[in-house]
């Protein structure tokens, strides 16, 4: 140890702090090595040694700064035997996990002992130094074997969480079905199940194909898989799949989070049934509709023949009247009932077709005139109708005013049209009571929009306004 003071005053400071340093980074080691589960206690042992050791070593180069006597390197030389409790363990470790580094570690320790003073030839100081610096490098290249092995813990660690964060239900397990790695929404799923987590993987899958259907959970079978749907918790699709990776097989077993699909499909399957029902509502209006156009058809046919029978009786009935006045002949009678059964067909007809002219000449046998002033929308619908109404309307005059002389006046302007109807007929005493003839002119009217209207006084007159624009009046 004398030795050592042939080192300058700066050596012996960085050597002091080198070994200092080293102390700590065997300390860190030690806590490392410590919270490993694998690592051996005869390694915890060596690196606990080092720690002494670095500390013995620190304090030989520091007490050798200060001028101390010769009596006192001698007891120092007994803090150099802590390298030969290093030694021991280094051995034991040796045998037990050979490696480089341990091996190289060995000689380096027992060289410094006291023991081997004699062998050194004064070069003591340059191996105390060679062996400190030795060990230092393999305290910090352990240091950071260490803390790489703590950073891989960590991203182990990361990678748990990163599974934890995954909605849907994740399990892996051997290919016997142990479990290896559960994440939180599985575990979350078998609780919610009441399934024991305990269980293999594929004890867990058939637990959850049994389920059926229970209070708080529902289980169908869909192909090869699971529909789990769990109350307020979602719905699940559970597969079991095997894994290969690494030249090793797993298990995989797997919850999907198909929750908005399942709902979007139960909207789907609802608006279906909407949809069904909707259609057979729409069947049952189309035969309603169907229905009121036969009716409608119907009526059209009565109105037609009503109108056209009508007319022939009130025009039979004013020949019959005036057969003595010798104004009428037979003649006249048979052209009367030839037309009638083209006009009968033509009622029946889709869209039956008539001319003001076919009605001037039919009454004109009975020596009614039917004058119009004016001019008839063009429109067939519209046209059509008005007709049928001038003809009801002249028919009536006759049967019950005994009428000679029509006038129909027609005017157009941009907002409406409109037609009245007066005759010289006698008026009626007392108020008229709707019947057929008008309730029919007031319904087919009503189908283009029109309306109906009548006076009493000074002489008869029916007014017929069919609106082209907003707003309704009965002036003409």
């Amino acid at each position: 140890m004398i030795e050592l003071y042939s080192l300058t005053s700066a050596a012996r400071v960085i050597m002091a702090i080198l070994c200092f340093i080293a102390m700590l980074m065997e300390t860190l080691i030690v806590i490392f090595t410590a919270q490993r589960r694998k690592e051996n206690h005869v390694r915890l042992l060596y690196e606990s040694s080092l720690v002494l050791f670095f500390f013995a070593s620190a304090f030989i180069f520091g007490l050798v700064q200060h001028v101390v006597a010769d009596r006192l390197f001698y007891v120092m030389d007994y803090f150099r035997y802590t390298a030969a409790l290093s030694a021991v363990f280094a051995v034991w470790s040796f045998a037990r996990r050979p490696s480089i580094r341990m091996g190289a570690a060995i000689p380096a320790l027992l060289v410094i002992l006291p023991v081997f003073d004699s062998f050194t030839g004064g070069h003591y100081p340059a191996i105390f130094i060679a062996v400190n610096t030795i060990l230092f490098m393999a305290a910090m290249e352990k240091l950071m074997l260490a803390w790489k092995a703590l950073h891989d813990n960590l991203s182990s660690l990361s990678i748990k969480q990163a599974f934890d964060s995954i909605p849907d239900g994740l399990l892996f397990a051997n290919i016997k079905g142990r479990i290896l790695l559960k994440n939180n929404t599985m575990d979350a799923i078998l609780r919610l199940c009441r399934i024991n987590p305990l269980l293999n993987a594929q004890k867990i899958y058939a637990a959850i194909g049994t389920i059926g259907a229970t209070e708080y959970c529902e289980c169908v079978r869909a192909g090869d898989a699971l529909l789990l749907r769990i109350l307020n918790n979602g719905t699940y699709l559970i597969t079991l799949a095997p894994l290969h990776s690494g030249g090793r097989q797993y298990l995989q077993l797997f919850a999907a989070d198909i929750t908005e699909e399942d709902i979007l499909t139960k909207e789907l399957d609802e608006y279906a049934l909407r949809l069904a029902d909707t259609q057979k509502a729409m069947i049952d209006a189309l035969n309603n509709i169907e229905k009121i156009e036969r009716a409608k058809e119907l009526l059209r046919l009565k109105q037609n023949i009503h109108d056209i029978i009508g007319q022939r009786l009130s025009i039979v009935h004013r020949f019959l009247e005036d057969m003595d006045s010798g104004r009428l002949s037979v003649e006249n009678l048979r052209e009367l009932f030839g037309s009638l059964e083209s006009e009968l067909n033509a009622a029946f007809s889709a869209a039956p077709l008539e001319t003001f002219e076919e009605i001037q000449n039919l009454f004109s046998l009975i020596g009614v005139s039917v004058t119009l002033t004016g001019k008839l929308p063009d429109e067939k619908a519209v046209k059509s109708i008005l007709l049928q109404v001038i003809r009801e309307a002249s028919t009536n005059a006759i049967r019950h005013g005994n009428a000679k002389k029509i006038e129909v006046n027609a005017a157009d302007n941009l907002e409406s049209f409109c037609m009245t109807i007066t005759n010289d007929g006698s008026i009626p005493n007392k108020s008229i009571v709707e019947g057929n003839g008008i309730s029919s002119m007031r319904q087919c009217l009503g189908e283009i929009g029109g309306e109906l209207y009548y006076e009493q006084s000074p002489k008869f007159l029916l007014r017929i306004i069919i609106n082209e624009s907003s707003g309704t009046s009965n002036q003409c």
